[in-house]
């Protein structure tokens, strides 16, 4: 009898909990995020994803070059670096925790660079619309005030970052006919607003010109020329570890630290 009892009861409170809404867990780490800006701006998350395996220097300048080049038009609340899922399935990636504790390390001494480790909590891989649509929800309670005007919430925008070649796969057909990017995930990130990094050789503006959706939407398309011609990537960097080589100066000391500390340079899938 007990024992039917017990279970009644369980079930009962089971029943009771689970119709309690779950807190959710925040997209964006609100820390870092400066909500109060210049008159006449665009309040704008910028976020990048991807592998960060490991995170390097060159990661973090783009955003810097970025708020160099646009501070005048857009006002930026802050930047987030967000690691892919593991079930992305690209072969390089080292786990979900070691790369979000890199990401964390790299940006801890930055006023305005955070991490979110959103897209590693997920059940599984998420496309970087969602992403984007789930940080501008998440910060569409945050208030801003932008000049003098009173603080008014929903007015952050998140925008993607990245190279100007990703904007030249926004028309592609994959091998089965079907559109790479679906023409509504396209048409909400561009209107958002996205920043395009221009690698010497890119001509961005043809790129813009030859598309129908990027023509309509190339107010939204914030071009960034980098002062500063940068190849580091994760693959050298990864290259060079696995050989015994230096990488100083191309990633954080603290991630330097961690890789070895943590024994990364030994995995597998980085040989």
């Amino acid at each position: 009898h007990t024992h039917t009892h017990t279970h009644i009861v369980l079930h009962w409170m089971g029943v009771v909990l689970s119709k309690r809404k779950k807190p959710t867990m925040s997209s964006v780490p609100l820390t870092k995020l400066c909500t109060s800006i210049g008159k006449g701006k665009i309040p704008v998350l910028i976020v990048t994803c991807g592998s960060f395996s490991p995170p390097t220097f060159l990661h973090l300048r783009i955003l810097e070059e970025a708020k160099n080049e646009l501070e005048d038009k857009l006002g930026f609340v802050g930047a987030v670096l967000s690691p892919v899922h593991q079930n992305y399935g690209k072969s390089s990636l080292a786990p979900m925790h070691d790369r979000v504790e890199m990401c964390r390390l790299s940006t801890a001494d930055s006023n305005w660079i955070d991490v979110s480790d959103w897209e590693t909590k997920q059940k599984g891989w998420t496309r970087t619309f969602s992403v984007l649509k789930r940080m501008r929800e998440d910060l569409a309670d945050v208030e801003v005030t932008v000049g003098d005007d009173p603080p008014k919430k929903g007015l952050i925008r998140t925008m993607l970052i990245c190279g100007s070649d990703l904007l030249a796969t926004f028309d592609n057909i994959c091998p089965d006919g079907s559109p790479l990017w679906s023409q509504e995930h396209k048409e909400a990130m561009l209107s958002e607003g996205i920043i395009a990094l221009e690698r010497k050789g890119d001509k961005t503006d043809e790129v813009i010109a030859a598309s129908e959706t990027l023509s309509r939407f190339k107010d939204n398309i914030f071009v960034v020329h980098p002062k500063v011609e940068n190849t580091i990537s994760s693959t050298v960097v990864r290259n060079l570890v696995t050989t015994n080589k230096s990488i100083k100066y191309l990633v954080h000391p603290d991630v330097e630290k961690y890789i070895y500390d943590n024994e990364l340079h030994k995995l597998p899938n980085w040989q």
